[in-house]
């Protein structure tokens, strides 16, 4: 059976090093976008969408939208990143090293603060100010979720250390 697990694992390092170019790409895109969106002059304008906004409006919510979408593709990279390297020790046959915790930790923090961007920018987008919560609790719940498997790992490592020295 190892060798199903590696090539799970083996296909999920490919899925992640795609992912990776793919929003590489993605924010360059989106950061040329923002650069002429911001550059864009409102009354020549036409973003046919929410005709029952005013050019101005219309002009904001596109800045906001994709300077959020700029963010929150600039933060996914590291997250990618970070599974990436848990990966990569899990091939090796030792997932439980110290550096996994930490990796976890990290991409808790990041999804935490790319939905809190995503939200903030999409409620300023639509309404020019912060209508509801900025973290919804289906994330709350991920991100509790991630940092107690970073708590696993620790544990997981600590034990095969104090293991590796009873031998």
């Amino acid at each position: 059976m190892p060798t199903d697990r590696n090539d799970l694992l083996s296909a999920t390092r490919v899925l992640l090093r795609w992912g990776f170019y793919i929003g590489c790409a993605l924010l360059l895109f989106l950061g040329v976008l923002l650069v002429s969106v911001l550059m864009a002059d409102s009354t020549r304008i036409n973003i046919t969408a929410a005709n029952a906004l005013a050019p101005e409006q219309k002009l904001f919510a596109a800045r906001v939208a994709i300077a959020g979408a700029v963010v929150c593709c600039a933060l996914g990279l590291p997250v990618l990143r970070l599974l990436l390297g848990i990966v990569d020790s899990a091939r090796s046959g030792d997932p439980f090293v110290p550096e996994n915790g930490a990796r976890l930790r990290r991409i808790g923090s990041l999804m935490l603060v790319i939905n809190i961007v995503m939200n903030l920018s999409t409620s300023l987008a639509l309404h020019r100010h912060v209508t509801f919560l900025p973290v919804s609790p289906t994330t709350l719940m991920t991100v509790l979720m991630i940092f107690v498997l970073a708590r696993i790992f620790d544990t997981g490592t600590r034990m095969r250390a104090e293991l590796q020295e009873t031998i």
